[in-house]
């Protein structure tokens, strides 16, 4: 029994320690299946994706960093003219450049246009900044829908009806948006969620998109300068709250009051966790934690798991080793990992444990 727990112990540790490099390497950015060339690019004010580059310039960023982003944006535009040009439809149109752009830009979550423009990544709401350019530039329209975590295409088909297209999809090289999918397209109550909006919307709110990423200086530089419109954003409100030393009773009183309708808001609930967790409250950080999705919870979140269920420690250390990689996991992330790892231990438990008891059994049968 001893030797048979001693060899169950060495499995389970062996598949733990040898999938988590296979967990890690399917987060990290795959290689552009097109290299874009260096050019002596220079700014161009009429692209969004130049403008968004400027103002992450404007917020510290490396000219190096700003010159390369430039450069391969502006491939990618002339690219998607040159080869989409033929397309009749804006459908059509989409499935070339989203094409051209999977090729270019492999998906890797990102705040700031700049880095990932210039390392030749993107996610959903770069894509589209990519996109709308590559439009513009054929004379075509097409607008952002931002929803919970994610954002998407919206435009106005050959028939005059409202269409959608997802950019992330088949390896960011996309197709015709599901909106019955509830993974990608969160429900909520917010009114600033799903609603067509145009570039110029957009670089009023790029601002909030990357307060996280720059320092506390600029931060409340950003949030000074916001239009009152995009102040009544809900991201706004995530940023307001951040920028506290310190949440109030009367500040988490207003938090509380917002999710009730921003319903997904995992920064809000996070930051009620917090309020809770130091007042000594652990049953409230519980009831508000629980709220948030196990793919929207990632390295804070799992931290705050930690503090009130004992049990969410090995997730935890999951989470912090990935971190050593440069890969945020979500708590779905580590749970997908604890359940490949359970197969592949029952698995080979179930082809090894009938051997023992074989052996077993001719031992006793010789022993007669």
């Amino acid at each position: 029994m001893t030797k048979k727990l001693f060899l169950f112990s060495l499995l389970c540790i062996f598949s733990i320690i040898s999938t988590f490099p296979f967990m890690i390497n399917s987060k990290q950015k795959g290689s552009a299946e097109k290299i874009i060339p260096a050019t002596s690019t220079q700014y161009n004010n009429k692209w969004l994706t130049h403008r968004l580059i400027k103002m992450d310039y404007d917020n510290g960023t490396a000219f190096s960093v700003i010159q390369k982003a430039w450069n391969n944006t502006e491939h990618f535009i002339l690219s998607a003219r040159e080869k989409c040009q033929s397309a009749t439809t804006t459908l059509d149109f989409l499935y070339c450049t989203n094409a051209l752009l999977g090729d270019m830009f492999p998906y890797k979550e990102s705040n700031m246009v700049s880095p990932a423009y210039a390392s030749q990544f993107s996610d959903c709401d770069l894509n589209v900044y990519l996109l709308i350019d590559a439009a513009k530039e054929s004379g075509r329209q097409i607008e952002i829908i931002f929803a919970p975590f994610h954002a998407f295409i919206s435009y106005i088909d050959d028939n005059n009806v409202r269409a959608y297209w997802e950019t992330t999809a088949n390896n960011n090289k996309g197709t015709v948006a599901d909106l019955n999918d509830n993974h990608l397209y969160q429900k909520t109550f917010n009114k600033f969620y799903y609603v067509p909006r145009s570039e110029n919307y957009i670089e009023s709110l790029y601002p909030v998109l990357i307060a996280n990423s720059v320092d506390s200086a600029h931060k409340k530089e950003i949030y000074n300068n916001l239009k009152p419109e995009i102040k009544k954003t809900p991201l706004a409100y995530d940023l307001y709250y951040s920028m506290k030393n310190e949440i109030s009773s009367q500040d988490a009183e207003q938090i509380n009051l917002l999710l009730r309708e921003d319903i997904t808001s995992s920064d809000k609930q996070l930051l009620l966790t917090g309020y809770f967790i130091k007042n000594g409250n652990t049953e409230a950080a519980q009831k508000i934690i629980d709220n948030i999705q196990a793919k929207n919870c990632k390295s804070e979140c799992i931290g705050f798991k930690k503090k009130v269920y004992w049990y969410f420690f090995p997730s935890y250390l999951v989470s912090q080793y990935a971190s050593e990689f440069g890969v945020t996991l979500s708590l779905e992330d580590i749970y997908y990992y604890y359940a490949f790892n359970i197969i592949i231990i029952l698995s080979i438990s179930i082809l090894i444990l009938p051997n023992s008891r074989d052996k077993n059994k001719k031992r006793r049968d010789n022993n007669k």
